[in-house]
């Protein structure tokens, strides 16, 4: 009899239709982890905060990156130099020691570049920052990155994976 209520007391999930999207509940429903909404964010601190351009700048971007028929990632990837590189996103309850530990096992299996950056919760539903790391924070770990012989790190607030991932990549060619 226990089963039957603790059935009763689960969520309806609706059975899965091959091309039907899922929304809202129904697709938070099917994730096994669950997470408590966030009710109050951390304020984001000055450092972090960034205004983008107004107007068409993005528009002529993208048009100045037509006309100069650049490479795409995926044409990027094809060549035979391929450098290894990994990315962390920080804040979300890990320390600096673990940080290392994990700088470090990338390092003993061939990772050549690296990057850093502060995780932000996309949503009230997401898995919340714990803390927002501080500049100097970001900075000792880059040190701490290039020490291990990373030939490039890039580490700080705004970082992201594909940082310059131009300028990473000839960075780690000419180290190489």
């Amino acid at each position: 009899m226990s089963d039957t209520i603790a059935q009763s007391n689960r969520p309806k999930i609706k059975p899965i239709i091959a091309g039907e999207k899922l929304r809202g509940a129904e697709k938070m429903a099917r994730i096994p982890v669950k997470l408590e909404k966030t009710v109050t964010p951390l304020r984001k601190p000055d450092w972090i905060r960034i205004r983008l351009p107004n107007g068409n700048k993005i528009q002529e971007l993208k048009a100045q990156l037509r006309d100069n028929k650049l490479h795409t990632v995926c044409e990027e990837a094809a060549q035979p130099q391929v450098h290894t590189k990994s990315g962390l996103m920080l804040g979300i309850g890990e320390t600096l020691d673990q940080v290392k530990d994990v700088l470090r096992d990338l390092k003993a299996h061939d990772c050549d570049m690296i990057t850093l950056g502060q995780y932000l919760q996309p949503g009230l539903n997401h898995l919340p920052i714990e803390r927002y790391l501080h500049p100097d924070e970001f900075e000792q770990l880059r040190i701490f990155g290039e020490q291990l012989g990373f030939k490039h790190v890039a580490s700080g607030p705004m970082v992201r994976s594909s940082y310059h991932a131009d300028e990473q990549t000839l960075e780690a060619e000419k180290s190489a």
